[in-house]
């Protein structure tokens, strides 16, 4: 669902939204069923303001421009996962999303033989991208905005 043209045009929405609100996008890998977002905002900002903002405008905004979109009953479900970064190096960063892509991949090859029911995946963190103190100006990730 997400590639080609909708991808490319979820990733200008995703850049929209995050230039209206200052935010800075460190790293975005979107996936044909869900987007990886690794991005850099105010200790201020409510990681559930980002996905829902950037969810609503590209559902509004995707289903006026793309017809098959339009007949779904939702684009996005509710869930996301949250976490803080911190200070990561752009390394671990790649690292990261080079690893959860080929993951995505191997799920989707898996799925095409029937083998994994939808929604039976699980989310495992990364241990060198947590970071556990308070009020800092972390990155917030959203792995996963389904």
């Amino acid at each position: 669902m997400l590639n080609g043209p909708v991808a490319s045009r979820l990733e200008q929405i995703i850049h929209e939204v995050s230039n209206e609100h200052d935010w800075k996008i460190v790293q975005l890998a979107i996936q044909p069923d869900h987007v990886h977002l690794f991005i850099r905002t105010d200790p201020y900002t409510l990681p559930t303001d980002i996905a829902r903002l950037i969810k609503g405008r590209s559902s509004r905004d995707m289903r006026k421009e793309f017809p098959h979109l339009a007949r779904m009953q939702s684009l996005w479900t509710r869930s996301a996962f949250y976490s803080t970064a911190g200070n990561v190096s752009s390394e671990t960063i790649q690292n990261y999303s080079e690893r959860q892509s080929k993951r995505d991949e191997e799920k989707v090859k898996e799925g095409s033989k029937g083998e994994r029911a939808r929604g039976s995946e699980e989310y495992h963190p990364d241990p060198a991208l947590s970071d556990s103190r308070p009020g800092q100006d972390a990155a917030r990730t959203l792995p996963g905005i389904y």
